[in-house]
């Protein structure tokens, strides 16, 4: 099965609220298509590994301070 068929067998699936996720995703990459071009993993010289980590650290971060900005704001 492609790729295409994958995606398409999975989305008939799910319900709005994990599409909108996946519509999320599927923009990030298309946002990072612009900035750096085709995804090509296998020729691609980042260290994906290392890139994940430091993004979870990120994502973490960004969470914590709007949880934080949450609680001050009493919301």
């Amino acid at each position: 099965m492609s790729p295409r068929e994958r995606i398409d067998a999975a989305v008939a699936q799910l319900g709005a609220d994990e599409l909108e996720v996946l519509a999320t995703i599927a923009e990030r990459l298309v946002m990072g298509r612009a900035q750096y071009g085709a995804l090509h993993v296998e020729s691609d010289r980042r260290d994906f590994g290392h890139e994940a980590m430091e993004e979870c650290c990120d994502g973490l971060a960004y969470s914590a301070a709007a949880l934080i900005r949450a609680r001050k704001q009493g919301t």
